[in-house]
């Protein structure tokens, strides 16, 4: 899927998705077949064990072009993956930054500030330059990225209410060809005990006693 990106947008509109009661739209909850009903069966491309992911959100952003969400069986959404438009860049990296930061600010307006920031380069990497900022992003050897740990509420702005969103995480993903895109993720309540279960190492089968 071709992925295209104005980046002069990024500057001037905020996220119109935190606005509403849920991210992009999505609400704490709902099930899989709520969610097929309001963005439709043509914008589903994976329905898939526990992720149903789709083209379009209920609260459109074109600074996205898909969504990955995690089902609980009884809980329902329980994390959103919104996954950016391709952002061609310098090899300075300077567009990649200025996307992140227009939309680290968004979150910010509605969350507060993060709890924690991370724009560095590996201390062993040889890309220091400023002029290595895109390889070293490709080559996983640097990092910016915005957490906000939302478990407690501490962040939360007195003027949100409560959506049970737990965490928020906001980072840079490289690619190739000069390019690199923007991942915002929701985790809900609940999540953690979801992956847990989802991940449970599988207890081996009794072996008979010999004879």
């Amino acid at each position: 899927m071709k992925r295209v990106v104005f980046v002069l947008a990024l500057l001037t509109i905020a996220l119109p998705s935190l606005c509403f009661a849920g991210p992009f739209g999505f609400n704490y909850g709902m099930t899989r077949e709520q969610i097929i009903k309001i963005v439709g069966k043509d914008a589903v491309i994976k329905n898939e064990g526990y992720v149903l992911r789709v083209l379009k959100a209920p609260e459109a952003d074109d600074k996205f072009e898909a969504y990955s969400l995690f089902i609980s069986p009884d809980k329902g959404l329980v994390k959103i993956i919104a996954a950016g438009q391709t952002i061609d860049s310098s090899a300075y990296g300077m567009e990649v930054q200025v996307g992140f930061r227009a939309l680290r600010e968004s979150v910010v307006g509605r969350y507060g500030e993060p709890t924690k920031d991370y724009d560095f380069a590996q201390p062993d990497s040889k890309l220091q330059s400023p002029s290595d900022w895109l390889e070293a992003l490709q080559k996983k050897q640097r990092v910016l990225a915005s957490t906000w740990d939302l478990a407690s509420q501490k962040h939360l702005p007195k003027s949100v209410k409560d959506e049970h969103v737990s965490a928020i995480i906001l980072e840079t993903m490289p690619l190739k060809d000069n390019s690199a895109w923007i991942q915002l993720t929701y985790e809900f309540d609940g999540f953690e005990e979801f992956y847990k279960t989802i991940n449970k190492p599988v207890a081996p089968a009794p072996v008979a006693p010999k004879p």
